[in-house]
This record gives C-alpha cells, sequence and structure tokens, in this order.
C-alpha cells in the first residue's frame, strides 16, 4: 500500500467518526420525533455509528481510493449506517429515511459506477436497481 492510499485511508476512518457522531443525535432527533420509538438506549449505542461509518469508510476509501465509486458509496454507507443503528434499537425503519433514499437511488441509477449490469447503458443500470430493490423487498417480505 502506497503512503497516499494509507492517508487518504486514515482521513476517511476519521471522517467516518464525525459522520457517525452526526449520524448519532440525528437517530435521537428521530427517536424523539417517533411515537413508536420508545426503546432504552442499548450498551455503547453512542458508539455504534461513529465505529461502523469509520471502518466502513476507511474500507471504502482503501479499496477503491477517491473515485466515483467511493463517492456513491459514501452516502450509502451514511444512510445503511443510520438505518441499522435505528432499527437495532426500535425495530424500526422509519419512511421518512427510505423513501427519500430510493428517490435518490434510482436518479442515480444510470450513472452509478457500483452497479454491473449484463447491458451497457443508463437503461441496464436502472433495471438493475430494480431488480435489486425487488430482490430484497421480496426477502424482507
Amino acid at each position: 500500500m502506497d503512503g497516499t492510499r494509507l492517508i487518504l485511508t486514515v482521513v476517511a476512518a476519521v471522517a467516518g467518526l464525525g459522520a457517525g457522531y452526526v449520524t448519532h443525535v440525528l437517530n435521537q432527533r428521530l427517536a424523539a420525533s417517533e411515537e413508536e420509538a420508545t426503546e432504552p438506549a442499548l450498551p455503547r449505542e453512542a458508539l455504534w455509528a461513529p465505529v461502523l461509518d469509520a471502518a466502513l469508510l476507511a474500507a471504502l476509501v482503501f479499496r477503491f481510493g477517491l473515485g466515483p465509486r467511493t463517492l456513491v458509496g459514501v452516502p450509502l454507507v451514511l444512510v445503511l449506517v443510520q438505518v441499522i443503528v435505528f432499527d437495532a434499537r426500535h425495530r424500526l425503519i422509519l419512511n421518512r429515511v427510505i423513501y427519500p433514499a430510493i428517490v435518490v437511488a434510482l436518479l442515480v441509477a444510470p450513472v452509478n459506477p457500483l452497479l454491473d449490469s449484463a447491458g451497457d447503458g443508463w437503461l441496464a443500470h436502472v433495471m438493475s436497481s430494480i431488480e435489486g430493490a425487488a430482490l430484497a423487498g421480496g426477502l424482507f417480505f
């Protein structure tokens, strides 16, 4: 590993710690505004989002460097960590988080470098996104 990639990975981990703190604060505010979110805090819950965000963002930068995949992956990681931590505590995934994320994912799908579809072009990427969403939704249903 070269020095530049190591420095970028460490910077990503530190940024992940900060983003995780913001995610934790967001989760507290979302829980306060949600009637069904009444469960007490989990052990060391304040560390969950910072540690997960730091580890996942560092892994993302280590694997892909600074490029299009990383730029698309960062918001994906941040949203998924928020959902995981909130769901772990409250057994609840908020529509006001998921619905905007779905819309953004579909809007980004035509140019998403994370999608490797059989066909080339934006339509193949959109179809791949829809198929993935249907598969995931079917598993959870």
